[in-house]
Formats: structure tokens, sequence, C-alpha cells
């Protein structure tokens, strides 16, 4: 992580390296650059991080309908909510792999490349 240091070295030789007005100064340029469309990559995140919300949503929903109801549960029910916490678990361990392992890739990239 860097710290504030590191920060205003890098500021100064951004500074010293560009020759031009907006290379020296680029937060105006920045601040006018509007919004962009999501890479896919960021859509993809995103639709993971959805699937997962909406499979806590449908375990929350089926547990709110198993506990209204004033009998006893049947084993098909309690079987097919341990399914569904079951299948939302191994979700939420892949999408958490696949984050680590990129993460670890990006960190591995820019140690190569310093």
């Amino acid at each position: 992580m860097a710290d504030a240091y590191e920060v205003n070295q890098f500021a100064e030789a951004m500074n010293r390296a560009g020759g031009s007005p907006s290379a020296a100064n680029a937060t105006p340029d920045v601040v006018s650059v509007g919004a962009s469309k999501p890479s896919q990559g960021i859509r993809m995140l995103m639709s993971a991080v959805d699937n997962l919300n909406g499979g806590a949503e449908s375990i929350n929903s089926l547990a709110k309908t198993m506990t209204q109801n004033t009998g006893e549960l049947t084993p098909g029910q309690v079987i097919e909510m341990t399914m569904k916490s079951h299948h939302f678990l191994f979700q939420c361990e892949m999408t958490s792999n696949v984050a680590n392992r990129t993460s670890d890739g990006i960190q591995q990239l820019f140690r190569q490349q310093s």
C-alpha cells in the first residue's frame, strides 16, 4: 500500500516528466471526463455478486416460509433447505476462490512490472 510520501514522490515525478501544462496538472482533465460504461470484467463481477445476492434472498424467503408454517417441517422441506444452503455455500466459495486468484494474479503482475 502506498503511503502519502510515495504518492507525493509520484506526483512530483509526473510533474517533472510532463512538458505540457495538461500533463503537469492532470486533475482538471480527469474531472471533466464523464462516466464511462463498465467493462465486461466489471459487468461479470457484478453479475456474480448479484447472483449471490439472489441466492441469499431465495434462501431467506424459503426460511421465512418454513418458519411461518405452524406444523412440523417435512423431511422433504428439510432436504430442500439443506440442498439450497449447500448450493449457495458452493457458489460463495467459488466466487471467493476466483476473487482470491485474480487478486494474486494482479499482485504478481505488479511485482513483475516493478
